[in-house]
């Protein structure tokens, strides 16, 4: 039961979550997307490694100077993630609160 001062946000399989106006925090995600089929035709290279948690990891190639640059975000979505898993996460709560007259 939600008590009557906490908004729901409409989730996916019309599950709610309760939505923390107080919190106001700016999250910044990333998805990485699979190769595509140019991509994997011409024999390109992932560039890209994720720690598994919220951690990426862009390794360039390009001679003559390979490098590693590593970026943190709230939340890394892999390969492998779903619209659902993405919208779920990143973006059901923005659009709940928007929907409850937050802005």
């Amino acid at each position: 039961r939600v008590g009557e001062d906490e908004l729901l946000i409409a989730a996916p399989m019309g599950g709610c979550a309760p939505f923390d106006e107080g919190d106001g925090a700016i999250r910044v995600c990333c998805r990485v997307r699979p190769q595509n089929a140019s991509e994997q035709r011409g024999g390109g290279a992932v560039c890209v490694d994720l720690d598994g948690g919220n951690t990426l990891t862009l390794k360039t190639q390009q001679l003559p100077a390979k490098s590693e640059h590593s970026f943190s975000f709230d939340t890394v979505f892999g390969v492998d993630s779903t619209q659902e898993e993405v919208y779920t996460d990143a973006a059901a709560p923005i659009v709940g609160a928007v929907l409850q007259g937050f802005n």
